[in-house]
């Protein structure tokens, strides 16, 4: 009998944890999904909060990651470059990637598939504008949920 009441109290503090967690996690996601849906509504309607070119953006990322985070990361980035290659990635999620500057480093800006057919029509050599939220020096400097600026 005391084995049944130890496993059943054992069962129902499990359950009791998982529930939590999925309590925890399904408020945060619901945050999540909003969060992305206003920085889309905001890209959509060119909302940008900073102007820059990749080899500005790409620069000061080198100069101190720290600092461009404070200045960029979160925000509403427009950024005017020469691509350097337009490829696809996990997923089949199509990117464009601007050249920053003499180095390896550019700008990976990550698109939506369904925006594939705009982006079919850009060349490597083009110069371009596009608009996307900052996420930071990861390799290259990405940007995320992008959009076209028209010139």
């Amino acid at each position: 009998m005391k084995l049944a009441q130890v496993f059943g109290a054992g069962c129902l503090g499990v359950m009791v944890l998982v529930g939590g967690c999925v309590a925890l996690f399904g408020v945060g996601a619901a945050k999540v999904s909003r969060d992305r849906a206003a920085v889309d509504a905001k890209i959509e309607r060119g909302a940008v909060e900073i102007e820059t070119t990749a080899d500005e953006l790409v620069s000061t990322y080198k100069a101190n990651e720290v600092r461009a985070d404070e200045r960029f990361r979160r925000r509403i980035v427009a950024v005017r470059g020469k691509i350097s290659g337009v490829k696809k990635g996990l997923g089949d999620s199509p990117y464009v990637t601007l050249a920053g500057g003499a180095g390896i480093v550019g700008v990976q800006c990550a698109f939506d598939s369904a925006r594939s057919e705009e982006l079919a029509a850009l060349n490597v050599g083009d110069v371009t504008t596009i608009v996307g939220e900052c996420h930071g020096l990861f390799g290259n400097v990405h940007l995320r949920r992008c959009a076209l600026k028209s010139d």
